[in-house]
């Protein structure tokens, strides 16, 4: 397991390099240029700004990782001067980790974590995928080239069908409207952790009429297809403009 964080951890480090590279040999091609074309065009601006947002989002990855080592390397410390101290420490963690309701990033009282995201949503427990109608393609309660990821491996299977039972909206109603939720967020539904982001979207479709209702059902593919922060502002946005407030 440690040799694994560690291994991950090593490659986010090595993917940073690699655009940090990238990005100075880019700043250094435009700096050989003639004094009066030493500015960027607007093609090389957005690549640039791209390059450093993927610095951001390796920084978000990578954070888990390096949070995990980091607690590893300090128990192999206290473990050198005393191990029974170190156990005990491991322990307290291991259970601080594994409990079901944390504080701190904690938005709704006994419902709402923060955990790792490789264990938010494994396969065996994700709907599987359906195959939609013709009717179902387009997403009627959202505006997709807001929220629908550029690099989406094709476009999203909608479902008319929610992933989960209706009774969970009155549970979970605070997450409507709600700019705090992030992606390594976590929600309780029928005894298993689910994606927060994940469930706000489909949250969101209960408020729509029936045939406007878009379900997602890929909890594990959330984030490939949608943009949860601009999805998260669009729903926050749409829930103001038909007078909704946070509910609960």
């Amino acid at each position: 397991m440690e040799q694994a964080l560690n291994a991950t951890a090593g490659t986010f480090e090595l993917i940073a390099l690699n655009i940090c590279t990238q990005i100075l040999a880019f700043q250094e091609s435009i700096t050989r240029r003639a004094s009066d074309a030493q500015f960027p065009t607007m093609q090389e601006t957005g690549m640039l700004v791209k390059l450093v947002n993927c610095l951001d989002k390796l920084r978000k990855l990578a954070a888990p990782f390096k949070a995990a080592t980091t607690f590893n390397n300090f128990f192999k410390f206290l473990a050198a001067e005393d191990k029974d101290l170190a156990a005990l420490v491991k322990a307290r963690y291991k259970a601080f980790t594994e409990q079901n309701n944390t504080t701190g990033t904690v938005m709704e009282t006994n419902s709402i974590g923060s955990q790792n995201p490789s264990a938010i949503s494994p396969a065996e427990r994700t709907s599987p995928e359906v195959i939609e109608p013709e009717n179902l393609r387009n997403n009627r309660g959202l505006n997709e080239y807001e929220i629908l990821m550029r690099s989406a491996p094709n476009p999203p299977a909608y479902s008319a069908d929610p992933p989960f039972s209706e009774d969970n909206f009155e549970k979970h109603k605070s997450l409507l409207p709600n700019d705090g939720v992030e992606w390594n967020h976590t929600v309780r539904i029928n005894g298993q952790n689910r994606n927060a982001c994940w469930v706000q979207y489909n949250l969101f479709q209960f408020l729509l009429p029936p045939g406007d209702r878009r379900f997602f059902h890929n909890e594990n593919n959330y984030m490939k297809f949608f943009n949860y922060i601009e999805t998260r502002k669009a729903i926050t946005r749409s829930c103001r403009q038909n007078g909704i407030k946070k509910i609960g």
